[in-house]
């Protein structure tokens, strides 16, 4: 973009040198200038509506965000199960409890959604960090971490699909969502500083 502006003050600037030399070739260079100009414009524009339409968001790309959305949540539901049976602290295991009730909420909302669009979804035998290496605090550590990265990622798509979607029934959907993720993300911070202290 810079060159093609830079090329076209160049001609600009010689046609105007050019100009104070003689009226008729100066007639001559305005107009080779302004059709140059004309062309110059013609061309930004056009790959203006080129990038435009590169990044319009589609119905694919609605159907590639529950795909995903779906398994995070899978996942996320494995951890959460796994949080209220292997964590040794009372808060995690009360935080796992009601996360994975809202988790076990948004799944349907997600499986709904794609039903009725069509989607379809794989999340069966999904595999999922369990840490059955770590014990203990270690765990519960390792979980309050695993699970702020989760839910950073997972707010992070939310938000872009909900600026980007032309889907009113997804956009609901998402925008209903995200404060209950936030609302993921502030405790399992919490619990995160609570184990790395």
């Amino acid at each position: 973009m810079k060159k093609i502006l830079l090329a076209s003050s160049l001609a600009m600037a010689g046609a105007l040198f050019l100009a104070s030399c003689d009226s008729s070739t100066s007639e001559k260079i305005e107009e080779k200038a302004d059709t140059i100009g004309s062309k110059i414009d013609a061309a930004v524009d056009n790959m203006g509506n080129r990038l435009d339409s590169m990044n319009k968001h589609d119905a694919e790309d609605d159907a590639d965000f529950v795909k995903d959305a779906m398994k995070s949540n899978t996942m996320e539901l494995h951890m959460l199960a796994d949080g209220k049976s292997k964590g040794t602290d009372a808060e995690l295991k009360s935080a796992a409890k009601k996360m994975e009730a809202d988790h076990k909420k948004l799944g349907a909302d997600l499986k709904a959604y794609a039903a009725k669009k069509n989607i379809a979804a794989d999340t069966a035998d999904m595999d999922h960090a369990s840490h059955d290496d770590a014990k203990g605090a270690d765990w519960d550590k390792k979980w309050a971490n695993d699970m702020v990265d989760d839910h950073e990622h997972d707010i992070k798509k939310f938000e872009d699909v909900e600026k980007e979607t032309q889907d009113a029934e997804l956009k609901a959907m998402v925008s209903k969502a995200l404060p209950v993720l936030r609302e993921h993300l502030e405790t399992s911070k919490k619990l995160q500083q609570k184990f790395n202290k």
